[in-house]
């Protein structure tokens, strides 16, 4: 939840249920920050590998 309310206040989308994490050390934060930007680049990266995929089937 940590992850997912601090990805919503950095791109202003974040509701007042979203300050639950507030209580989190800084130290607990920047973990969460850091898994969270480990699984965003997985997917990116799963996703790009997904588009080659499909345009070279295409080809």
């Amino acid at each position: 939840m940590a992850i997912v309310a601090e990805y919503k206040f950095k791109q202003g989308t974040a509701s007042i249920n979203d300050a639950c994490f507030a209580h989190k050390s800084p130290e607990e934060i920047a973990a969460d920050r850091d898994r969270a930007l480990t699984i965003a680049r997985r997917i990116h990266t799963a996703y790009i590998m997904r588009q080659m995929q499909k345009e070279e089937s295409q080809e």
